[in-house]
């Protein structure tokens, strides 16, 4: 019976059926218990997450679901090695990119099995975007120009160098000019995507506040009351917790 939940958990987190994913970490609080065997980090056959299904696939309210429970691992590696944070840098899910780089615990750093970081993948995909968004979070990315990825020729590259083997111009010229100033590239690149000091500040504070609600919504019995209004007040179907989730949503 647990396998099922849990599969069912991942199903509607793939699937971005965000209600059901509310629902199910309401319903079974010894999810928190691996001994139960039913886990919010519950991994399929290629060690794929509820976590990685959700970000590669661009579910944001999933994600932060997700995030808002006290169990989850962030930076669980899937069978080649990649965490959610890498599939969705690889696959430019720029939301969700932004949503797990303003989350603390997830390491933006951590290599696959081939050593290539989330960095390292986006730039192989030409994700513009995502690289860019990771730039602009200030976190530490790592050695641009050292560290290095096995590529599928079986050469090692850096992140540099790959973007100059591969011939990926807009791509290059975004990461040289990092690698030859980095707070200066950072700073206009957070201007050219509008992401003045205030703004900043407000995203990072706003979306912790939406998560402590969110977690605090999962984890008491009031859930179905918080989850809708049931025939309160005319032409209002959303509670509190959607609220949140709705309010959410622009600050990715």
């Amino acid at each position: 019976m647990s396998l099922a939940v849990a599969e069912k958990l991942y199903n509607a987190a793939a699937f971005d059926r965000v209600s059901e994913v509310l629902s199910l970490l309401q319903k079974h609080p010894e999810i928190n218990v691996n001994r139960f065997g039913f886990d919010v980090n519950w991994r399929d056959p290629i060690h794929w997450t509820p976590l990685h299904i959700a970000s590669i696939s661009g579910h944001v309210e999933v994600v932060k679901v997700l995030l808002a429970h006290s169990a989850i691992s962030v930076n669980l590696q899937n069978r080649n090695g990649r965490t959610a944070f890498s599939k969705a840098s690889e696959w430019g899910q720029v939301p969700i990119v932004r949503l797990l780089l303003k989350d603390p615990r997830v390491d933006v750093t951590l290599g696959d099995d081939g050593g290539r970081t989330p960095l390292w993948r986006a730039l192989h995909e030409e994700r513009r975007k995502a690289i860019e968004w990771l730039i602009a979070s200030g976190r530490d990315l790592g050695d641009v120009n050292g560290q290095k990825g096995t590529h599928w020729d079986g050469k090692e590259y850096s992140a540099l160098e790959l973007a100059r083997e591969l011939v990926k111009n807009e791509v290059l010229a975004v990461l040289e000019r990092f690698v030859a100033n980095p707070t200066q590239t950072r700073q206009e690149i957070r201007k050219k995507l509008k992401w003045t000091g205030l703004l900043l500040h407000f995203h990072f504070h706003s979306s912790s506040c939406y998560l402590n609600f969110i977690s605090f919504f999962i984890s008491t019995d009031s859930f179905l009351r918080n989850r809708n209004f049931a025939g309160g007040i005319p032409r209002c179907s959303r509670g509190p917790l959607d609220v949140c989730l709705h309010c959410s949503r622009d600050l990715y």
